[in-house]
């Protein structure tokens, strides 16, 4: 098989891997060979090449370096076979050695995922409870169903497990749980809802390509936590980011206002990266979650002399989603 380099995304992937010690090369314009003393290691990227092919060169390193970390670790624990090319599912291998002690049964605790702002979480930041950072300024907290119907915190400590599986196990009976999705028609694009019966609507923020597809979205969503209950999604492309991003602010305020419990009425840009390259059941136990990064934009009255009206972004990641679309 021939070598073949041609686009800037190929070469910022094969430079990604080179970057991390290992001679790699591109065959038939979708896997990566890797060189190894062992052999020669393969990893299929069609899928990542695709969704590169429209950045910016400036946006090629990073979005390249993310799918490579987690081929490689894909590799080493041996979700990849040599050649295989295929990306997640489940892996099985003989293990050596003694057997590792039975840890607990996860999925028969009653765990689930609410997410809360920073604001809200104060002073319990540095406290027992098992919390994490899932986008700036929103965190998720570990909760466990109590008798009377109520809800709590699980501390720290108190399952003798790893805290990525307690929170793998929480995600996964969260989005088990009774759910709907619906669709939205708004001014300029159709958005895309789960509600929830239970508060934990956000732990589908771990699954949002099975609402928006990569493939058919590559710049992701627009995406949005108004309330307990309810996530948002508005897939890019469908109109200008200012349009998209008005229709979306709509939405989240009208959800948000009438809430019982309301979380925010921030916007977030999700764009599919290393996380969705794994299976559903593999990304909930990796540790990595998606990539959420805060949007925003300000208004001023229309210049009544002009007609025109300024508008200001309120982030740098909104003035790079903007730039994408030409804006």
């Amino acid at each position: 098989m021939a070598e073949h380099i041609s686009t800037p995304a190929e070469q910022a992937l094969l430079q990604a891997f080179q970057a991390r010690g290992h001679r790699a090369l591109l065959l038939n314009g979708t896997t990566v060979q890797l060189i190894t003393p062992s052999g020669a290691r393969h990893v299929e990227a069609a899928q990542w090449l695709r969704e590169a092919a429209p950045l910016h060169p400036s946006q090629l390193p990073g979005f390249s370096d993310q799918f490579v970390t987690w081929a490689l670790q894909a590799l080493d624990s041996g979700s990849h076979s040599g050649g295989s090319g295929s990306h997640g599912g489940s892996h099985s291998g003989g293990a050596s050695g003694p057997a590792s002690p039975a840890g607990p049964d996860l999925a028969s605790e009653k765990l689930s995922v609410f997410l809360y702002t920073e604001e809200a979480v104060g002073k319990y930041r540095g406290g027992n409870l098992m919390l994490r950072d899932v986008a700036p300024g929103l965190l998720q907290m570990v909760m466990t169903d109590e008798p009377d119907g109520g809800f709590s915190g699980l501390d720290r400590g108190r399952l003798p497990a790893a805290e990525q599986d307690v929170f793998a196990a929480a995600v996964s009976r969260s989005l088990a749980g009774e759910h709907s999705v619906g669709t939205h028609e708004f001014a300029y694009g159709v958005l895309t809802y789960v509600q929830t019966k239970r508060p934990d609507a956000a732990a589908h923020l771990h699954v949002l390509s099975r609402h928006v597809k990569p493939a058919e979205h590559p710049h992701g969503a627009l995406v949005s936590f108004p309330s307990a209950d309810y996530v948002l999604m508005y897939p890019l492309g469908q109109a200008h980011p200012l349009e998209s991003m008005f229709d979306m602010k709509n939405a989240t305020e009208q959800i948000g206002g009438k809430a019982a419990r309301a979380i925010t009425d921030q916007l977030f840009w999700w764009r599919p990266g290393s996380y969705e390259y794994l299976s559903e059941a593999d990304a909930l136990r990796s540790g990595q979650l998606p990539q959420l990064r805060p949007v925003g934009m300000t208004m001023d009255e229309r210049n009544a002399a002009t007609g025109s009206v300024d508008v200001q972004l309120t982030t740098p990641e909104t003035g790079e989603l903007f730039s994408l679309f030409g804006a």
